[in-house]
């Protein structure tokens, strides 16, 4: 269930190893960018070039929400993992200021847009503020501001997510990141440490008292 910050915590940062680029989770680490190719592509059908990657295309090709993603015009199956955590545990609210970190290639923005309304296309209802943040690059999205190729680990990158914020604050942090795997278990932990300490460094400083870090 979704996080509370506490009042006054603060994040240690701990080693201060190189990070690899993060992704989102429903990436495959052999081809990190073809489940949304199958998703977008007007050339026929991806081709693979190993065994494993031909049984990670046919799971893809039979896979129910990769087609129920398509066919809502979602840039990736992952939208419905949000969507699901979000009908379970009311997180996310018309009006509210979210960040997504990892943002990439979008498809949770798409949902949050949908939920906050920052099209403003329900005037019954607050208007809210998405912000992507990602590494990679990302394509532009009506209703929410994407910082590509920002690192989230550095403090630069949370000073300009703060400067962006209405009122410098966020209700919402959301992160669907992982670091790209090394094959070396204790790099690979401490990466994943340092991220997730980074995360909760932004939450300590751009989270307003009550919000939900996911």
């Amino acid at each position: 269930m979704p996080l509370r910050k506490p009042p006054g915590s603060v994040a240690e940062r701990v080693g201060s190893q190189p990070h690899l680029p993060y992704t989102c989770l429903c990436r495959t680490r052999k081809s990190p960018l073809l489940q949304c190719r199958i998703l977008h592509t007007t050339q026929g059908a991806p081709r693979a070039k190993t065994g494993a990657e031909q049984q990670w295309l046919s799971r893809q090709q039979s896979d129910p929400y990769v087609k129920a993603a398509h066919a809502q015009n979602y840039r990736c199956r992952s939208a419905f993992k949000l969507l699901e955590m979000d009908k379970e545990h009311k997180i996310l609210q018309p009006g509210d200021r979210v960040v997504d970190c990892g943002a990439a290639p979008g498809a949770w923005s798409q949902v949050l847009v949908e939920k906050v309304n920052s099209l403003g296309q329900n005037p019954a209802v607050s208007v809210g503020f998405v912000l992507g943040v990602d590494l990679l690059h990302m394509t532009p999205l009506e209703g929410a501001i994407f910082l590509s190729k920002c690192d989230l680990t550095e403090v630069a990158t949370h000073r300009r997510i703060i400067d962006l914020l209405p009122s410098g604050e966020a209700d919402v942090i959301l992160s669907d990141m992982a670091p790209n795997a090394s094959g070396i278990k204790e790099l690979d932990h401490q990466r994943l440490v340092n991220m997730c300490l980074s995360l909760l460094d932004l939450s300590d400083a751009a989270l307003r008292p009550g919000g939900s870090f996911l």
